[in-house]
């Protein structure tokens, strides 16, 4: 094998890519999108399910992109980017708002209710048997028990299918993350899935309203359009912790919303 061949299997970023295809085809089965691209079925799937760590061919990356769902907003050049490991997927999941507009939200909140926060000084992504755990946002922070420094960990949750697809989807990841935890795969002091779509947020709360968990994980909708968190609802738990994002009785400015002062961040 090559050298730069072996740099490029090593900086695919096989969770992105796999996002990108799922986004590409749409409402279309995988072997009618990949009818209508030409490509290998078998391919494909091995990319999607994230089985193949090699970088997948440019000529299939415009075949991709030529036949990409348009409500997707997949692109020859977002793929390239994944392809080469240089991509942020975030753009993509979440048109109507960035991750960088999610942290200023959270972080002015935190700051105006007067909690400590810093980011983490490591990367916080974990391998668990072959699953990849890694949140779009991790804080340490006061708001969790108001003296400690504390790890708060935070998901965008991305909608791939309907609402009872997601609803399923939703409980496996979190038993998935309750399972890794009690085992000591991952370590979190608290959890927050942050939504953009509110009738999917409450569907979610309804599903989840029969379960009782031994951690602190909460689910935070946030209105991407107005910029603003709107509500914070706590999974029943065995331990007491605090909503501290909402209510959020403030009169805070977009600028400031958005651009929060990172020399009050530790």
């Amino acid at each position: 094998m090559a050298k730069s061949d072996k740099t490029q299997d090593e900086n695919l970023n096989t969770k992105c890519f796999s996002d990108l295809l799922f986004l590409a085809k749409g409402k279309r089965s995988s072997i009618d999108f990949c009818n209508e691209c030409g490509i290998s079925p078998s391919m494909f799937s091995r990319y999607l399910n994230q089985k193949n760590k090699r970088s997948c061919p440019i000529e299939i990356l415009k075949k991709v992109a030529a036949h990409a769902a348009p409500e997707s907003g997949v692109t020859f050049d977002i793929l390239v980017a994944a392809n080469d490991g240089t991509a942020s997927c975030d753009y993509v999941l979440h048109p109507d708002i960035s991750i960088h507009e999610v942290i200023g939200i959270i972080t002015t909140v935190l700051l105006m209710k007067q909690y400590q926060c810093k980011y983490p000084s490591k990367d916080t992504a974990v391998n668990i048997m072959g699953l990849t755990y890694k949140p779009s946002w991790t804080i340490e922070t006061t708001a969790i028990d108001t003296v400690n420094m504390k790890k708060w960990d935070f998901f965008i949750w991305n909608i791939f299918g309907s609402t009872a697809t997601e609803e399923d989807r939703f409980v496996r990841q979190l038993l998935i993350i309750i399972g890794a935890k009690h085992l000591g795969y991952i370590n979190f002091d608290k959890l927050t899935f942050i939504f953009t779509d509110y009738a999917l947020f409450q569907s979610i709360i309804q599903k989840a309203s029969s379960l009782e968990i031994d951690c602190c994980i909460s689910l935070l909708y946030i209105d991407s359009v107005a910029k603003r968190i709107v509500q914070e609802y706590a999974l029943k738990s065995t331990l007491t912790f605090a909503q501290v994002l909402s209510p959020v009785n403030m009169d805070v400015s977009d600028n400031t919303l958005l651009f929060p002062d990172k020399n009050n961040l530790l």
